[in-house]
């Protein structure tokens, strides 16, 4: 499939109209913006309704920084094809988006996430008349994506009756096709640096009426070992049923309410100073405490090869700040570090790489040797 026919599939696939949409004698314009594995943007031709929200996004690493910088003078000049990378689309099929409850018309700004089973396109409806974006509509690309989405919207519902503040709302869903709508959120992408203000929000998700004790999660844990041997190495399943035998405990600990994808690119700052947080499709009512922290920091080492995250999380006194909200003693630190380590290399719902398991291995064995 080229790039071209490529992009028209997913214009097809976000339309909510297939036989407006093929009906259609009119052109639209894009621009498609490649990544490394296919198209990563479609944004609509005239800048006033996708430039905010390309102001709104940005990577983390500096000379991506000054060609992001760099792409959206381009685009705002109408002259965004200079840069490498973009070329423009005109399509007879115009799309149709509608926002429920509004007769607004629309124009999309289309993020497409990574190929795979839980493929998902993220799509800001921008009002065409007034450049404002009135909502976030999120669609599953694959069949594997639409059980996250529903995932999702029933974490915005439970979002809403628990009062959270700073997060998205649901507007409507449509589970049959894997398609939800939600408000937006303003501001830009948080710095990969962890602050107390990441803290003091986390501190604000509410605990579980359940608890847990390590000798329970070991066992949950030896269970998804047997499920998950024939994929390990030998090497592996020895570090992994080493690190498993070292949880022992009978001490109740709280549940909390976990993300489950904490990290700067779900996070925004707002103008008002305030964080908000987004893309809760691996929430969880009933996690780990420090499973959050956890991922913010691994996360990132893993994609931006940073040479100590456990370092950095055992002795950051920010983390102490959070273990001293729980509360949870500073002992027990290292054993939720390894049930974030291991929960997510054995949990295969979770969807984590194949490279990001294998690095979260090396951790394990690091912290073993500790």
């Amino acid at each position: 499939m080229t790039q071209d026919s490529h992009v028209e599939s997913i214009l097809h696939q976000i339309s909510l109209d297939k036989k407006q949409l093929d009906a259609d004698k009119g052109v639209d314009s894009f621009y498609i913006i490649s990544g490394h594995n296919g198209p990563r943007w479609i944004i609509p031709k005239n800048p006033k309704q996708g430039l905010q929200v390309l102001a709104d996004w940005r990577p983390y690493g500096l000379v991506s920084q000054i060609a992001w910088f760099a792409l959206r003078t381009l685009y705002s000049l109408g002259a965004a094809t200079l840069m490498p990378g973009v070329k423009r689309l005109t399509i007879k099929a115009a799309v149709r988006l509608k926002l429920p409850n509004s007769n607004a018309t629309i124009s999309p700004v289309i993020y497409v996430g990574t190929p795979g089973p839980q493929q998902k396109a993220v799509v800001t409806l921008m009002d065409v008349n007034s450049g404002k974006a009135l909502a976030v509509m999120k669609i599953a690309l694959e069949n594997g994506a639409k059980e996250s989405l529903k995932h999702e919207a029933d974490t915005l519902k439970l979002l809403k009756q628990l009062e959270i503040e700073c997060v998205p709302k649901l507007i409507a869903e449509d589970n049959e096709n894997g398609r939800i709508w939600q408000t937006v959120v303003s501001g830009c992408l948080s710095p990969r640096k962890l602050t107390s203000d990441h803290i003091n929000w986390l501190l604000t998700l509410p605990k579980s009426k359940k608890t847990s004790t390590l000798d329970k999660q070991k066992a949950i844990l030896f269970s998804l070992l047997e499920q998950e041997k024939e994929s390990l190495s030998t090497e592996q399943l020895s570090y992994l049923n080493l690190a498993i035998e070292t949880l022992n405990g009978q001490h109740d600990f709280s549940l909390v309410f976990v993300h489950g994808d904490f990290a700067p690119w779900n996070i925004k700052q707002q103008q008002n100073g305030q964080l908000a947080v987004i893309d809760w499709e691996d929430a969880e009512r009933d996690g780990l405490p420090l499973w959050d922290l956890c991922h913010f920091y691994f996360m990132q080492a893993h994609l931006f090869a940073e040479p100590n995250p456990l370092g950095a999380l055992l002795t950051g006194t920010l983390v102490e700040q959070y273990l001293q909200g729980m509360p949870i003693n500073s002992v027990e630190k290292m054993n939720f570090v390894l049930l974030y380590l291991l929960g997510t290399v054995l949990n295969s719902e979770l969807n984590s790489s194949k490279e990001y398991n294998a690095f979260l291995i090396v951790q394990i064995n690091r912290l073993l040797s500790q």
